[in-house]
């Protein structure tokens, strides 16, 4: 990650890295930039008919994650926040809706970053539950390790002027 030259390195590296794990989607979404940086956008490999609908009915401001990922330093897994007492009912229609596009069983890892930037990356797949929790355990640094370079890259990238897919925030 740290030798991308491109977004299209970093997604590749993302894609393959994930894929062999069994993880079929992740995204990359910057909450809060930097102070003085401009905003990277979303690196996504869901459905585009997912994006389309999240983007469209604003569930950037219910998903219970994201809203979560500021004040969380580690990895969230979104079973373990379904369950929260905390979550609302509409937060968790949020997930359910997911899941009708085939994102389940994921988690989230919230990046603290720079001048106050945060970030979060999310990957699922559509494993059973048990082999989910295996993969994950095995994975856990690895993967949390790889959200910072994720970041970091992705950052680097945005200075470049490099344009991707935007998304409304």
């Amino acid at each position: 990650m740290r030798s991308a030259r491109s977004i299209a390195d970093i997604q590749a590296t993302l894609e393959t890295t994930f894929g062999e794990l069994g993880f079929e989607q992740f995204s990359y979404l910057v909450l809060r930039p930097p102070h003085g940086r401009h905003r990277p956008k979303i690196l996504s490999t869901y459905p585009q008919d997912w994006k389309h609908r999240y983007q469209e009915l604003d569930y950037t401001y219910i998903d219970a994650v994201h809203l979560a990922a500021g004040g969380y330093m580690f990895p969230m897994r979104w079973d373990e926040v379904y369950g929260d007492d905390r979550t609302t009912k509409k937060q968790r229609s949020v997930f359910d809706e997911a899941g009708e596009f085939g994102i389940r069983n994921g988690v989230t890892i919230p990046v603290h970053g720079p001048s106050g930037g945060v970030a979060c990356l999310s990957i699922s797949g559509d494993l059973e539950s048990g082999q989910f929790e295996r993969v994950w355990n095995h994975f856990y640094d690895d993967m949390t390790l790889l959200a910072a370079y994720t970041h970091e890259a992705m950052l680097r990238q945005s200075q470049s002027g490099e344009s991707y897919e935007p998304i409304r925030l």
